[in-house]
């Protein structure tokens, strides 16, 4: 079972990962532009702090013996996540739009505390 702070570190390291998900793909997109020069340097700098979060959270989640199943769309609207944990298997649903929100914030985030550097 996932104690409730668990859960919304969890929610967290999902949406890290969902985060870096998005970034990657967006790398391989630019790389066929010409503005190549201009935004994967930036890119790269926030894979970079997303993935020192992500590795940090993920070796939490190893020592409470907690890992990701798997994500499944199940519509339009909405996902599955399976989670499997010392107890007993727990089952998430997301609603997607709320992720995609959720994720874009992480990655605003991250900038502004880029900028700040």
């Amino acid at each position: 079972m996932i104690n409730v702070d668990d859960r919304h570190r969890l929610h967290q390291f999902l949406m890290v990962e969902l985060a870096i998900r998005y970034l990657e793909k967006d790398v391989e997109i630019i790389e066929t532009t010409k503005c190549i020069n201009l935004f994967i340097p930036f890119i790269e700098a926030l894979l970079e702090q997303l993935r020192t979060q992500y590795n940090r959270e993920k070796q939490y989640f190893i020592q409470k013996q907690v890992g990701l199943i798997r994500w499944k769309r199940l519509d339009t609207y909405f996902s599955e996540v399976s989670v499997t944990t010392p107890g007993e298997d727990a089952v998430f649903t997301y609603a997607n739009q709320a992720v995609k929100m959720h994720v874009e914030e992480l990655i605003m985030q991250t900038y502004q505390s880029l900028r700040k550097k």
